[in-house]
């Protein structure tokens, strides 16, 4: 999410939050084709690099569109974000 707006009520989400769910997501799924965008290709590198065998047996492949680096999230003296969401 980088520094865009969100909507009222939209949860704010780790980038490890997001890994996590997508880890058990696979858990689940068929084969993946992992495709993260901007901030999502965080989350897919994170997911990746925390898959268990059985986990990286189901990606099938990974597509990095546009990814940012951690220091490219938040701009220097930029307030930090929030890791969990407000329950």
């Amino acid at each position: 999410r980088g520094r865009s707006p969100t909507l009222p009520g939209f949860p704010a989400l780790s980038l490890q939050v997001g890994a996590d769910a997508l880890r058990e997501a696979l858990a689940i799924t068929g084969p993946a084709i992992l495709v993260g965008h901007s901030m999502g290709s965080q989350v897919v590198q994170r997911a990746v690099a925390g898959a268990m065998p059985a986990e990286k047996a189901r990606i099938a492949g990974v597509l990095l569109v546009a990814p940012v680096g951690p220091a490219e999230l938040i701009p220097p003296g930029a307030p930090p974000f929030p890791t969990t969401a407000p329950v």
